[in-house]
């Protein structure tokens, strides 16, 4: 099949790379530009950090200041964000599972209040539900913003190319707001209609909805990682 990867880079091709093992052909086009923030200077002890993105450890990873840190706790959302962790050097890893109320619970079942405060590396653009319910709940939360994700306005002459000749087959999602981005760059070049039976593999149905209003074929993870996305794909190459 030949499927149009929206991730930012560096995940775009990684992606890219574990479709073309699948046989698959990727054309990549992310949606949104990460930018880091300069480390910040000072900050206290924590007893536990948390990152909810690849892109939070990758920042977190950087700053001088949390070389000391890599076998704190480390509280994650999703396999990806795991994996990434992992990678670069952090060694109690503790995955909440894919959502922000997981995630929670998983802190709250495994540190007691008062000991201490927790240093979330967080993007600029979040819902706040995660530090302000732990919060609440009595926690001591340091939220750093460590980036920021920007969309991108215009899509690649390529893949408008490929969009208007019918030559793409699917495209991935794997963020909300990816998938807003992308709605209104395809808006923007006047490809809607071109949308109208492309299959899109979404991550979870909130990544979904922005999407249904141009695909009659908006397809939902089974779980929310890419061995989800995968089975989406196998099953339509299946039919």
């Amino acid at each position: 099949m030949r499927l149009l990867v929206t991730r930012p880079e560096p995940d775009a091709e990684e992606t890219a790379a574990r479709l073309a093992a699948m046989g698959h052909e990727a054309l990549l086009q992310p949606m949104l530009r990460v930018v880091f923030s300069d480390p910040p200077e000072a900050l206290p002890e924590p007893l536990a950090l948390i990152a909810t993105s690849r892109n939070g450890v990758r920042a977190l990873a950087a700053w001088p200041i949390a070389a000391a840190w890599r076998g704190k706790p480390l509280f994650v959302t999703g396999e990806g964000t795991a994996q990434t962790a992992a990678t670069t050097g952090f060694t109690d890893i503790r995955s909440g599972g894919a959502d922000a109320a997981a995630l929670a619970n998983r802190i709250v079942r495994d540190l007691q209040t008062g000991g201490g405060p927790i240093v979330y590396a967080a993007a600029r653009d979040r819902t706040g539900a995660l530090a302000g319910g732990l919060t609440a709940a009595g926690y001591d939360v340091r939220t750093v913003e460590a980036y920021r994700a920007e969309p991108v306005a215009a899509l690649d002459p390529a893949v408008v190319e490929a969009l208007r000749a019918g030559r793409i087959d699917g495209i991935l999602f794997f963020s909300r707001r990816t998938a807003e981005a992308f709605v209104a760059a395809v808006e923007t070049a006047g490809l809607s209609e071109a949308l109208a039976t492309i299959a899109c593999y979404a991550l979870s149905e909130r990544i979904a909805e922005p999407l249904r209003a141009f695909s009659s074929s908006v397809k939902v993870a089974p779980r929310p990682d890419f061995d989800g996305i995968q089975a989406l794909i196998a099953a339509v190459g299946r039919s």
